[in-house]
């Protein structure tokens, strides 16, 4: 509290299974770019704590995955994302249209793609289409339900990433080209993997290994180069 920014009416949490885990979670990328502190909690205990808690003195403990994109948008940035250049006019509306295709991949196992404001570093996330709980909490209750599918949630892209970059490149060439499919499909699953929902990963691995045979003959012929 005596760190919180000007302003700042929440005090922010995220769960994990480990420091490690939680540092990759792509959720707290839009926090490190304001400066905003984040208490990691490791046991499935706190969140239930932090949940019937619901305050500490006059702030609000606020899971990352619920924070008001809003809200953190009033604190100025602390530090700055790797220089990019700005997607050009002309690419504008061929990522709209390249969002709806990964739509039309991923089909019903999400509930929409759209471009992201939280992102700074990873090319893709999943957050919480309406708010609900958490990704720890809802883990824990499809234990309890012995229920394995992974939930219907909303994929963010990041158009500054250099792989959604060169997705855009792809799709200006062919729209129906398959190795759309393939990495769509790839950073769903990888997404899926990081909040603890994959279940299944052989397709999974198959892909990866497709992914590294072209791309390392791509590779093979640039050394020749």
């Amino acid at each position: 509290i005596a760190r919180a920014k000007d302003g700042q009416k929440e005090i922010y949490y995220v769960s994990g299974t480990s420091r490690e885990a939680i540092n990759l979670n792509p959720h707290l990328e839009i926090f490190r770019k304001k400066g905003l502190e984040v208490l990691y909690l490791f046991e499935p205990i706190d969140e239930f704590v932090m949940d019937t808690l619901g305050e500490y003195k006059e702030f609000k403990l606020t899971s990352v995955e619920h924070a008001e994109l809003d809200t953190l948008g009033q604190h100025s940035d602390v530090s700055e994302n790797e220089a990019r250049e700005s997607l050009a006019e002309e690419d504008k509306p061929v990522l709209d249209k390249l969002v709806a295709r990964i739509k039309d991949i991923l089909g019903e196992r999400v509930t929409e793609v759209r471009v992201s404001e939280r992102l700074s570093k990873s090319p893709v996330c999943l957050v919480n289409p309406d708010g609900g709980m958490t990704s720890s909490m809802d883990k824990i209750m499809r234990v309890l339900g012995k229920d394995s599918t992974p939930p219907r949630k909303v994929m963010e892209i990041n158009p500054d990433h250099g792989l959604i970059r060169n997705l855009i490149k792809v799709f200006k060439s062919d729209e129906k080209d398959p190795h759309l499919a393939l990495v769509a499909e790839q950073l769903y699953e990888s997404s899926l993997l990081m909040e603890g929902y994959l279940t299944d990963p052989h397709s999974m691995v198959e892909r990866i290994n497709s992914l590294l045979d072209s791309s390392t003959a791509w590779y093979t012929e640039i050394k020749k180069a």
